[in-house]
């Protein structure tokens, strides 16, 4: 079977001195077959909050970031065009976990809990003998909505509280990896520390040392752009929160190397969402579309199997996700993986407070639809009028040609090049959205759940 198209990088560059694996002038394209999997090979799955692939230096970006990241896609593989199914923590991880979009497994805002019913990844894993833990750093993810089936350990906020900082995750998984001696192990951790505020520990700051940011926990949207020092103020104490992250993801992988587990291991490493980083007048994630929350970073190495440097240009998403694993460790994925050939069209969703926003794609086309905003839900939790997209007449369709226009700045929704296309991307968004027309309320949350959505930033 044929994965998606991918380019073979012929060298690995450099950018500004920094370590990257961006694609140089001498690649080619080519294509991957599914490899033969290893037998009860470690599979460890890191999930990095927030993270914006243009702040990292795998894709490019020329602050040393990430040395962590861009070493494991040297190893292995890096996608470009990787979708996350939501534009925030809470359904975007569920859809990780189980494989299911946000339609089947129906977490959003609310209390419901993931149904029993539902197969996670871990219980996957549990059942061919693996052991299983998770270190989650998001108090989005927790027991209380049954993000633990099938997980053997599940350290959530209730072990070490909402939003520890990434060596207190990697120091606890470091020690389950050692107990654990040598069984096969499933490993989900989940790294808050991008996520706003932007407050990196005093001796991790690098970037920010010498510069003040108005502050670390911008709004959403902006009436008017922030200075060019205030932005630069921000992103320089966004990006000592990523390195930090990285720092964390480095000791991880090194001590699977120590291990000599490192050349077995399959290893994952993508984000929930990305962030904005003032585009569009635009900060953090929640209900944007754009292309920096929802294009997320995905790197896949498993030596031996996955060809070192291997640069994936077809579009894929979170869906892909939990049957591309189970594969690679020769478990029945029960679904299309990355090596299942065939169309796809990667789908992100927003359903919270009031405000809904969809997005589908197919090749360099992108389709976002906006709802019209229920000013009355949102406006219990929120002020509206603080955030001019939230404002703007709706229902309405906005359509880009990322290739052509990578920024979206031309809506081509009335010159769309291919109306038949167009239309069949239109019927598609609709029969995928998982809402019905009735307007969104917010559900009654207990107040534990309002603390954490309060701690998140998704309610004022």
């Amino acid at each position: 079977m044929l994965l998606l198209p991918v380019l073979f990088a012929a060298a690995v560059p450099s950018v500004a001195g920094d370590a990257t694996v961006a694609p140089g002038p001498g690649t080619r394209l080519a294509s991957l077959t599914a490899p033969a999997p290893a037998t009860d090979p470690p599979v460890v799955l890191v999930v990095i909050d927030a993270l914006n692939a243009s702040h990292t230096g795998a894709w490019g970006y020329q602050r040393d970031t990430t040395p962590a990241l861009d070493g494991l896609a040297r190893r292995g593989a890096r996608f470009t065009s990787w979708i996350s199914s939501s534009s925030w923590t809470r359904p975007a991880f569920t859809t990780i976990l189980t494989g299911l979009p946000k339609k089947a497994h129906g977490l959003e805002m609310g209390e419901k809990p993931l149904q029993p019913r539902i197969t996670t990844m871990a219980e996957r894993f549990a059942k061919a003998g693996y052991r299983t833990a998770a270190f989650i750093g998001n108090p989005l993810i927790s027991r209380k909505w049954n993000h633990h089936q099938g997980f053997e350990v599940f350290a959530d906020e209730s072990t070490h509280g909402p939003f520890p900082p990434a060596d207190v995750l990697v120091d606890a998984a470091i020690r389950w990896i050692d107990g654990v001696k040598d069984r096969p192990f499933f490993l989900c951790v989940f790294l808050s520390d991008p996520h706003a505020p932007y407050e990196a520990p005093a001796a991790a700051r690098r970037f920010s040392l010498h510069v003040t940011p108005p502050t670390t926990s911008p709004p959403r949207e902006v009436m008017s752009p922030w200075t060019a020092a205030e932005q630069e103020a921000i992103i320089a104490a966004y990006d000592d929160e990523v390195a930090f992250a990285d720092a964390g993801l480095g000791r991880l992988l090194d001590h699977l190397d120590a291990m000599g587990l490192g050349e077995r291991a399959v290893v994952a490493v993508t984000a929930d969402h990305g962030e904005m980083m003032g585009e569009h007048n635009a900060w953090q994630h929640a209900w944007h579309m754009w292309e920096p929350v929802v294009r997320v970073p995905m790197v896949l190495a498993a030596p031996g199997r996955i060809p070192a440097g291997v640069v994936v240009t077809g579009t894929a998403g979170h869906e892909d996700l939990m049957p591309t694993l189970l594969s690679l460790a020769g478990i029945p994925s029960g679904g299309p993986s990355i090596f299942t050939p065939g169309n796809r069209r990667p789908f992100t969703a927003y359903d919270a407070a009031g405000v809904r926003r969809s997005a589908l794609r197919e090749g360099r086309w992108k389709l976002v639809r906006y709802e019209k905003v229920s000013a009355a839900t949102f406006g219990k939790q929120n002020d509206e009028t603080r955030y001019p997209s939230l404002t703007q007449p709706a229902p309405r369709y906005e359509l880009f040609d990322l290739e052509a226009d990578p920024g979206e700045l031309d809506n081509r929704i009335d010159r769309p090049g291919d109306p038949v296309l167009l239309e069949s991307l239109k019927a598609e968004l609709r029969r995928r959205c998982p809402w019905k027309q009735a307007p969104a309320r917010i559900p009654r949350l207990d107040p534990e759940t309002l603390d954490a959505l309060r701690a998140a930033g998704y309610l004022e």
